[in-house]
């Protein structure tokens, strides 16, 4: 067995893992800001109703799902150069 790094693989870790890491804030922030438009959809009372725009939501759900694949790509690359890179796996919970 040699000690020797394995530089490519290594190098596609790192690249997956910075992906992986732009992702999951991209994720965290849509999500945070879908939250936010349902809230707008459940708060209000008799004397006023707020305005829910309905096709943003769409549109920031399919982004979020866009994000998702991509981030499960990323994750999938990063673990298949995790043990020749000598790095840890992503584990998602």
């Amino acid at each position: 067995m040699s000690d020797q790094t394995d530089f490519e693989a290594l190098g596609r870790y790192v690249d997956a893992k910075e992906r992986v890491s732009r992702l999951e804030s991209e994720r965290h922030n849509l999500a945070g800001d879908i939250g936010r438009q349902l809230k707008n959809a459940t708060t209000g009372s008799g004397s006023y109703i707020r305005k829910f725009d309905h096709v943003k939501l769409v549109d920031s759900a399919q982004q979020l799902q866009a994000f998702n694949e991509q981030l499960e790509d990323a994750i999938e690359q990063a673990n298949r150069y995790a043990e020749r890179a000598g790095k840890p796996l992503i584990v998602r919970s």
